[in-house]
């Protein structure tokens, strides 16, 4: 254990418990260590957005997130025969992605089974209730299911 006084003639003596104290602080994801002051400094937690109608979960690549709770301008049936395939809808508008089956298939952003980096989705599916993604810039958006990527799959094409 770390001493809790000041030991005189030994400052190498706190190295170790600076050295641990720092290590499980970053190990917890709730600091940062300055490399020019070696010393922790605990981050502020970001102040909460005020709840709204409709809440987005935040997509790391920014151009589209899961937001349940809102309407969907189109829905694409994610079963082997894909129905709705290749909508067109605006920027800020949702897609619902609905399966039938007890299949669990996945709904996920990328091509030809492979996932983009920092996919905006890549979620499984539960029979008969709907994933709604809302695509929040222009472009064409490429969606797959990692279990039948030859069949299943579909562009969401937002103007």
């Amino acid at each position: 254990m770390c001493a809790h006084g000041p030991i005189r003639g030994r400052r190498r003596a706190h190295l170790p418990c600076l050295v641990a104290v720092v290590l499980s602080l970053a190990a917890c994801g709730g600091s940062s260590v300055s490399p020019t002051a070696g010393v922790a400094s605990v981050q502020a937690s970001p102040t909460p957005a005020p709840p709204s109608a409709a809440p987005a979960t935040q997509a790391t690549n920014g151009h589209c997130a899961i937001t349940p709770g809102v309407t969907a301008a189109a829905t694409v049936t994610w079963n082997l025969e894909v129905q709705g395939r290749n909508p067109t809808i605006k920027a800020g508008e949702a897609v619902a992605f609905v399966t039938s089956g007890n299949e669990r298939p996945t709904v996920t952003e990328g091509m030809k089974g492979t996932a983009v980096a920092n996919p905006c989705i890549d979620k499984v599916l539960s029979a008969n209730t709907p994933v709604l993604v809302t695509f929040a810039k222009p472009g064409t958006y490429h969606l797959f299911c990692r279990k039948e990527p030859t069949m299943m799959f579909t562009a969401v094409n937002v103007q």
